[in-house]
């Protein structure tokens, strides 16, 4: 049986998507859960948001995954498979950095923290990744 944290992360990873959803379509934030500091490229194709638990000092950037009928997407997820930077790749360490500065308590921890960042997402989590590794070598 899924978690309430499990739950609450589907919706996250649902909200992610919000370009590509018609309103009616659209995932709310789960209780409990603000979310702030929505981007989006159209010619990218990145898309995030974050998520401030109203519990605790935790924070989870939620990024869209690829979609099929973007040719920004196809030409980001080839470059990743062939090992070569993306625009994608770049913008969400940018993305990471941002909500990190702005949020120094919200530390990055695999595990046992109370404050911790968390990535997630469907093909984008790879890129949140690297983003991760990358940005946290500066």
């Amino acid at each position: 049986m899924a978690t309430q944290f499990e739950i609450d992360c589907a919706l996250m990873a649902g909200a992610a998507y919000f370009d590509t959803r018609a309103d009616l379509n659209r995932f709310p934030a789960p209780q409990n859960w603000v979310s702030f500091n929505h981007q989006s490229n159209s010619s990218s194709g990145f898309e995030a948001v974050s998520f401030q638990s109203q519990c605790s000092n935790d924070i989870v950037i939620s990024f869209a995954g690829t979609y099929d009928q973007s040719n920004p997407d196809f030409i980001a997820d080839a470059n990743l498979m062939a090992g070569q930077l993306s625009d994608q790749l770049l913008q969400a360490a940018e993305y990471y950095a941002q909500v990190k500065i702005a949020n120094p308590t919200a530390n990055i921890k695999t595990s046992g923290s109370a404050s911790h960042l968390i990535f997630q997402g469907h093909a984008m989590s790879h890129k949140a990744s690297g983003a991760q590794i990358w940005v946290n070598q500066l």
